[in-house]
């Protein structure tokens, strides 16, 4: 086991150096890679919805690395709890099983507890500092903007589209008045937010 602890510990420990030396392009975390990239927008407000189809939501949230409800709270789909996981795990393990302080498996359990605390923590840590960091944006920001269509949007049926806020990248649900499906990579235009939702039609329609 001490050859596996080794390997762990160096895996991860290299990993943290290339962190913390910002290899990971323009997120200042470096090898920060959360299994939903996209931003996600939280409605934290409450939604008026005026007889002109005005929208006023005082406070909508972008967080950068949202992702699925699951995704929000466990940390086991961020790359980050498997860095300081691996690292935390190795040099654990190798010292109590050098040191001879335990049996084998108490000192895997121990190590793999060590490994869980401090892969959790961290992502917690991070999650936390990124949530209040998020940027406000009004739901009249999204009125009027031009998206592209993620996944097809079908009457009747939400899809996904992605837009451009404030120099924010933003996923949302979205429906459509259309009779047809809207398939991806086709261009929309935001005419009405309804919640957490985005009601578009097709760009050519507003052109036309």
């Amino acid at each position: 086991m001490l050859s596996v602890y080794i390997l762990s510990a160096v895996f991860g420990g290299s990993l943290l150096l290339l962190s913390a030396f910002g290899a990971g392009g323009d997120d200042a975390d470096g090898l920060e890679v959360d299994t939903d990239v996209d931003a996600d927008v939280d409605f934290g407000a409450d939604v008026d919805v005026d007889a002109d189809v005005h929208v006023d939501v005082t406070d909508v949230a972008v967080d950068h690395h949202g992702g699925a409800d699951l995704q929000s709270w466990l940390p086991f789909f961020s790359l980050r709890f498997w860095i300081y996981f691996s690292a935390t795990f190795g040099l654990s393990g190798a010292v109590i099983t050098a040191l001879e302080l335990t049996s084998t498996l108490m000192a895997a359990g121990l190590a793999s507890g060590a490994g869980f605390v401090a892969g959790t923590g961290m992502v917690a840590t991070v999650r936390a500092l990124k949530k209040g960091e998020a940027t406000s944006i009004q739901a009249l920001d999204f009125e009027s903007s031009e998206a592209t269509v993620s996944t097809p949007i079908r009457p009747g049926e939400l899809g996904k589209i992605r837009t451009l806020v404030r120099g924010e990248w933003i996923d949302l649900l979205a429906e459509t008045t259309e009779r047809e499906a809207i398939e991806p990579g086709a261009q929309v235009i935001i005419v009405e937010m309804k919640e957490t939702k985005a009601v578009v039609v097709r760009a050519e329609t507003i052109l036309e």
